[in-house]
């Protein structure tokens, strides 16, 4: 089982947001909470926190423009089901 990481709304009027950098690694496990991606709105940089703890699996890479609310990651439950996906 998973967890989507999703593309933050900084402010009301925003409709994308662009990854400006992950702070954790393709398979790296994370904690609930943890700071994870950086992501620039049309107002100021938004921190992107772990919505739960797992095996992170990036979807949307550095430098790519995504639409509020587009999955830009998933956090698997164990590394088995993170290696599994990649399959």
């Amino acid at each position: 089982m998973f967890t989507e990481v999703l593309m933050p709304k900084g402010s009301p009027d925003m409709e994308t947001g662009v990854i400006i950098k992950w702070e954790k690694k393709e398979g790296a496990a994370v904690e609930k909470a943890e700071e994870i991606a950086n992501v620039e709105t049309d107002k100021a940089v938004v921190v992107v926190e772990a919505p739960c703890s797992g095996i992170l699996n990036i979807l949307a890479q550095e430098g790519e423009e995504v639409p509020v609310g587009n999955v830009i990651g998933a956090i698997y439950d164990s590394k088995d089901e993170y290696e599994k996906s990649l399959r």
